[in-house]
Formats: structure tokens, sequence, C-alpha cells
């Protein structure tokens, strides 16, 4: 069990909807177009890099602050963000970004209005936890005697998961000082991270809320308990603790990618 609050940054799917960037450097528009793919955060904000550097004609630095999920996008001299009024207005990476509220002009720095991607914390730390180094499988695995009686393992490398329960899911107003966090869509927001999860996309996860910048882990979801390829989910009431709208996952597991 960990004694802090966890979470998981997720919902950087990049596809033809929202794969464009418009923006302007003092010579006309410029477009530029992320890659398409799923992402965590962090490969995210690099794919951005990657796309305004390759259309732009001065570089580009793009970051996060982890503590806001903010990103901000600089160059060296000043450049235009065509938000409202780019060509492929509807169908750019505005909106996943953090940028909502209309054109910048004229700064060599702009940070978004709001997070970018979607964030799922539990209301409760993680029950039942097993950290990622401490849940380690070999891949292809052949063990190989010789006659003298010595043993070789030859694999291709190892597999790291994490396994937890989260529990005590609700929409309830909680007491002050309550362990369980107030946070009334908090069923909602478990589900829309599951739903997310079993598209078997990347996601990071956080062990500690207080330290976000510490111990990210990007993985998937390897397995629930209603599917041992992590496709299905099912949320179980939990009457038999006589928590009634109180939810939990039972054990699911977390892959490492690599």
């Amino acid at each position: 069990m960990l004694n802090t609050y966890s979470a998981w940054t997720y919902g950087h799917t990049v596809t033809d909807d929202n794969k464009y960037i418009n923006f302007d450097e003092g010579s006309g528009e410029i477009i530029s177009e992320i890659e398409i793919g799923a992402y965590t955060l962090d490969a995210y904000v690099d794919a951005i890099s990657n796309a305004l550097n390759d259309s732009g004609t001065q570089e580009y630095a793009v970051s996060v602050d982890r503590a806001t999920r903010k990103i901000t996008i600089s160059a060296s001299s000043s450049f235009d963000l065509l938000i409202a009024s780019g060509t492929q207005v509807g169908a750019d990476a505005f909106n996943m970004i953090g940028f909502t509220l209309g054109d910048l002009s004229g700064l060599t720095s702009y940070e978004g209005d709001s997070e970018s991607g979607s964030y799922f914390e539990p209301q409760l730390w993680l029950q039942k936890y097993v950290d990622f180094k401490d849940n380690v499988k070999t891949t292809s695995a052949n063990i190989n005697q010789s006659a003298s009686g010595a043993v070789e393992v030859v694999s291709y490398g190892t597999i790291r998961f994490m396994e937890c329960n989260i529990m005590f899911q609700t929409d309830i107003p909680q007491a002050k000082g309550s362990a369980i966090k107030e946070d009334l869509n908090g069923v909602d927001n478990l589900r829309d991270f599951l739903t997310y999860g079993i598209t078997k996309q990347p996601m990071e996860f956080i062990p500690d809320i207080e330290n976000p910048t510490m111990n990210i882990t990007d993985c998937l979801l390897e397995k629930t308990k209603e599917s041992s390829k992590g496709v299905d989910f099912k949320l179980k009431e939990m009457y038999a603790k006589k928590y009634a709208f109180y939810f939990e996952t039972g054990t699911i597991t977390f892959r490492e990618l690599i």
C-alpha cells in the first residue's frame, strides 16, 4: 500500500482531427503537423517541439510545468499562435496543448491557459499496491543446463508491472479531514480513466502527487479483473464492505513502457 496520493496523466492521442499547429513568424502562416500517434505527456511535448522545428525557421523549445500540466512554447524571436484564425481551425492541436482563448501574438513565449490532456487522481491512496520494481518478469526465458550441471538463463529482457486496487471512489461529499478526497465527479472520473485505459494507449503514473516530477513511469493498462488482456473493466460497488455508492476496480495491472 502507498501512503501517498497518486495520479495518472493520459489522453494525448493525435489524429487527423487534432494534429495541426498554425503559427506565424512574421512572413505569413506556417502550417505544422504533429505526427499521428498516442503519446505520454512528455512524449507529446517532444512531438510538438519536433513539429514546430521541422516547419519553422527558428528554434522552438517546448516544456511542461508538472505542477500545473501547462505547456509553454518559446523561441528566440517573437511569433504568433493562430489559435482562432489558423487555416486548420477545428482540426488543430491547440485545445489538447492547452491554448483555448484565441490568437496570441507579439511575444517570444506563451504558456497554455489550461492543462494539457487528462488527469486522474484517485480519492484515496492505492490499495493492494505492488510497485513496478517489485513485480518483474523475464520475457521469453529459456533455461539450459549443461552436462556438468551449469545452468544458463537465456532471455530477451525483463518487463515490470504495477498492481493496485482503486477503492473508495465516490461522488459523495466528504467530511473535513477525511482520508478520502472529495470529488463530486469521482465515479465518472474513474470511468473516463478506465475507458481510456482499455484502449491500450500510453499514460504516465505519478506515485506521489506532492512530488509530480519524481519517479514518473510510462505505462499502459495491462490487465483488469474482467480481462486478462486489459480490454474490459467493471466497477464494483462496495456493498459487502457496507459502503454503498463507493466503488472499486479490483486488482488492475499496469505494464511499464520502455
